[in-house]
């Protein structure tokens, strides 16, 4: 057997600032396959390792599909997890130009708890740019949140996931239920190592004086 191949880049570990190598999966063109060229092709091994760390809900899609194929009048058994598809409850969005978007999917396959009805807090379009805005919709909900941001430039698209509801402190908080991500251009998750507690941090006032040196910007100062 060849040894298991795959692409990648180098990033920016965002929880200990070093240089790590991130994986991209890409499938074998038809025209490789007609030549016999493997060249591209993606070994399981190397499939569920990336799985794994990028999309561990991806395989619970196929047992809830037969799930509700054989059994359709019957519970989902209690000791598996079902995939849920995130329900947008006919909120409009920037993101998602229909309810059954690829994003949508994409994101849901991230955690188990991206599954299911969402609720809209902000968005730039309605709410306008103040992050003021923002900062108070945040700290005004009590439930996991996730941030989605589109670059004005380029089109990319990444954001953040967080379990623990935001509130205003001076010290780090939250727990390992939580992780960045991005999924445009390509498609990356970042989650948390080690034994560290830096999870969460929500400080205005540090944020705009800068002396804590807790600020992002003195982070990326540090470590970009």
């Amino acid at each position: 057997h060849r040894p298991p191949t795959a692409s990648g880049e180098l990033d920016l570990d965002p929880y200990t600032g070093r240089t790590m190598m991130v994986t991209s999966v890409s499938s074998a063109t038809s025209t490789d396959n007609v030549h016999g060229n493997d060249e591209d092709e993606v070994t399981l091994a190397v499939f569920s390792e990336w799985a794994e760390q990028t999309a561990p809900c991806l395989s619970a899609c196929l047992s809830t599909l037969w799930h509700h194929v054989l059994f359709p009048d019957q519970p989902f058994p209690p000791s598996r997890t079902p995939f849920l598809y995130p329900d947008l409850a006919g909120q409009p969005s920037a993101f998602f130009e229909t309810p059954r978007s690829p994003l949508l999917f994409a994101l849901a396959c991230t955690s188990p708890s991206l599954g299911g009805s969402w609720h809209r807090l902000y968005t730039s379009d309605s709410d306008g740019l103040s992050f003021n805005r923002l900062f108070s919709c945040l700290l005004g909900y009590g439930g996991p949140t996730l941030l989605i941001i589109r670059e004005a430039e380029g089109g990319g698209v990444f954001g953040a996931f967080t379990s623990t509801a935001w509130k205003e402190r001076k010290d780090f908080y939250g727990n390992s239920d939580c992780f960045l991500f991005r999924v445009s251009p390509s498609v990356g998750v970042y989650r948390p190592r080690g034994r560290g507690s830096n999870f969460m941090y929500c400080n205005s006032v540090s944020r705009s004086k800068g002396y804590d040196r807790l600020a992002p910007w003195d982070w990326i100062r540090r470590y970009g």
